[in-house]
């Protein structure tokens, strides 16, 4: 008995994208049917499997994109609303990013759920939670890396926040040795002050001394002399 044609009408009844994708790859398979006869099966195999995985990873993607595009208008509404509904908010746009960073592994925006989330932690003071998420979002990138920086001041941020001084230099101290020269002005301030919070006044005078020297153009340079003047 021969087999009912299904229509291509028929195979594309389907919305939803990945499955619409997947369906017209078999479509397509069953229409050169006969050209891949000569050229193997096997051959076959890896070409359908290798499109199946394209296709998942352009589901995910888009996926991922509209999870994250709805977290960020969630934070747009947190940062312009009322203070009495600021934390209504805030929990929202942390429940939205969460579902990002675990609903949607695969998509290309999953990671950038992690400076967000860290953020919205700073916010709420949970600076051990936020150094969590912006340790690991810093981990994706080589150091010396304008991302790999930003987080290490970030985590440095929340360090200071806590009053663990010490543990903000010793951040940074990476930070300054591969940083690009664009973030160096404001790393050796950082660096300085946490230093002076910690007693460390030798290690704060060899900064603001390094800075001056460093950075004679400076607009930062009055504002330097006048820490180091004032430094036992």
């Amino acid at each position: 008995m021969t087999a009912k044609k299904i229509s291509r009408k028929e195979l594309l009844k389907p919305t939803d994208e990945f499955f619409s994708i997947t369906t017209r790859t078999i479509l397509f398979v069953r229409e050169h049917a006969q050209v891949f006869s000569y050229i193997g099966w096997g051959f076959l195999a890896a070409i359908l499997i290798s499109m199946g995985v394209y296709s998942l990873k352009m589901y995910a993607d888009k996926k991922g994109q509209e999870a994250y595009n709805q977290a960020f208008a969630a934070f747009q509404q947190y940062d312009q609303a009322a203070p009495d509904q600021k934390e209504a908010a805030l929990r929202k746009t942390e429940d939205l990013f969460q579902k990002v960073l675990n609903e949607h592994k695969y998509a290309k925006v999953n990671k950038l759920a992690l400076p967000e989330l860290a953020y919205l932690k700073f916010q709420e003071k949970k600076y051990d939670e936020a150094i969590t998420f912006y340790r690991e979002y810093q981990n994706q990138f080589k150091r010396g890396t304008p991302y790999y920086t930003l987080a290490g001041l970030a985590i440095a941020a929340c360090y200071e926040e806590k009053g663990e001084f010490a543990e903000a230099s010793r951040t940074m101290e990476p930070c300054l040795s591969d940083a690009k020269e664009i973030f160096k002005e404001q790393i050796i301030i950082s660096m300085a002050r946490n230093y002076r919070l910690s007693n460390q006044n030798d290690k704060a005078k060899e900064m603001l001394k390094q800075f001056i020297e460093k950075f004679p153009k400076s607009s930062y340079q009055a504002i330097v002399k006048t820490q180091l003047s004032q430094l036992p």
